[in-house]
């Protein structure tokens, strides 16, 4: 049997207040005792799913994300979107991700990017990098010809 993963590790620059309501929103996680407005919120958009999401590092200038094992990346572009709104931050945050496999499993290896903005997120994973490789190929093939 072998065992999926997805990865990413990022540092978001911030102000001081950005980073504390980052820091309260990420204690939340799996934590009823914190503060009551951080848990509503993230009940709301993790439930019951232990994301594996951490904090390594919170400083006054940026706070680093990263995932160890796998997370739920919908989620955590959800509650990035509620940071972006409280703070009036207009340019994208974006995720790179890995996904891998602990065994040479076909297919099961990819990655990709969450572009984040207040009003939406976008995913785009490999299969969907794929997908457009594979139209541009046949557009140059096809005027080539």
């Amino acid at each position: 049997m072998a065992n999926n993963y997805l990865q990413f590790s990022e540092r978001i620059l911030t102000t001081p207040a950005q980073s504390e309501w980052l820091k309260a929103a990420w204690d939340a996680v799996g934590d009823n005792e914190a503060d009551p407005k951080f848990v509503a919120i993230v009940d709301e958009l993790f439930g019951d799913n232990d994301t594996n999401l951490c904090v390594l590092s919170v400083r006054p200038e940026h706070v680093w994300l990263y995932s160890e094992e796998s997370c739920d990346l919908d989620s955590v572009a959800e509650l990035l979107q509620r940071f972006m709104k409280e703070f009036d931050i207009k340019d994208p945050i974006c995720i790179h991700y890995a996904e891998w496999c602990s065994k040479l499993l076909v297919r099961e290896f990819g990655g990709g990017v969450v572009v984040i903005t207040p009003q939406k997120f976008v995913l785009w994973g490999t299969a969907t990098l794929e997908e457009f490789a594979r139209k541009e190929v046949e557009r140059v093939e096809d005027h080539s010809g």
